[in-house]
């Protein structure tokens, strides 16, 4: 938020939490709690990168938070919910956007997730 203060990073931006990464904050809820204290407006965009996730646990939280995305594929990790692996990236982004639904939220449009986070087409 340093850069912020600082004027060096001017909206629109957004912010993503990475958790769960060697040498980073751990990918729990509390974690996540105390990082959204942390932001510097409440109307910032943030989500969460949660590295080698064995669920969507953490996602659905950070959802339920109000976070403005959340990132999956198989770079971050292949599970689902444990001991379930996606067979590919696709059935990822179809099992989050179901979770999605299933709070009660609406995935963005990709013109819509651009316009949210501030960047060009």
């Amino acid at each position: 938020m340093k850069l912020v203060e600082e004027k060096v990073l001017q909206p629109p931006y957004s912010i993503g939490f990475c958790l769960g990464v060697d040498w980073a904050l751990p990918a729990d809820a509390e974690t996540l709690f105390f990082m959204k204290t942390m932001l510097p407006e409440k109307d910032v965009p943030w989500g969460v990168i949660h590295a080698e996730m064995n669920d969507f646990a953490l996602l659905a939280t950070a959802i339920g938070m109000g976070a403005s995305f959340v990132r999956v594929g198989f770079e971050d990790s292949p599970f689902f919910a444990p001991g379930q692996a996606a067979k590919s990236n696709a059935d990822l982004v179809e099992r989050i956007v179901s979770l999605v639904h299933q709070i009660g939220y609406e995935v963005a449009s990709c013109d819509e997730a651009r316009e949210i986070l501030g960047v060009g087409k």
